[in-house]
């Protein structure tokens, strides 16, 4: 019964975060233009990528050996991912900031109405103004 419980909980999560997302695309593509939305899924997918080559399948462990894990050796593997999953967020946060100041910039988008900020590989005007 209480591997039936946490699957219901793991589903419950599921169906809400695709659930949120259903509802926010129309929200989102009325308030963003054509081009702000195409820099906006350029991110996603960006992020999707770099989590599939990064995570060094840290989550894929975590399910099964931290699962049968007991005691001392159960806080050893999660402080392990732990550990690794810090390291290679600070790396891969150095490898986008420090190349040059130019290269990876992020900008108030030009339309007025919304208060959307992007990120793209080339150099903000100064009448953006860059936040970063």
């Amino acid at each position: 019964m209480n591997s039936l419980k946490q699957s219901a909980y793991y589903a419950i999560g599921i169906l809400m975060m695709k659930g949120v997302s259903l509802i926010m695309i129309p929200y989102i593509t009325h308030k963003l233009s054509l081009a702000e939305y195409g820099s906006l899924e350029a991110l996603v997918l960006l992020a999707d990528i770099g989590t599939i080559l990064f995570s060094f399948g840290i989550v894929d462990a975590m399910y099964r050996y931290i699962g049968t894990a007991e005691g001392t050796e159960k806080r050893q593997l999660i402080s392990n991912c732990f550990t690794l999953s810090v390291i290679v967020c600070i790396v891969g946060a150095s490898l986008l900031v420090c190349p040059s100041p130019g290269w990876f910039t992020c900008c108030q988008s030009p339309s007025k109405a919304t208060k959307f900020y992007y990120c793209s590989f080339q150099p903000c005007s100064m009448a953006q103004y860059p936040f970063l």
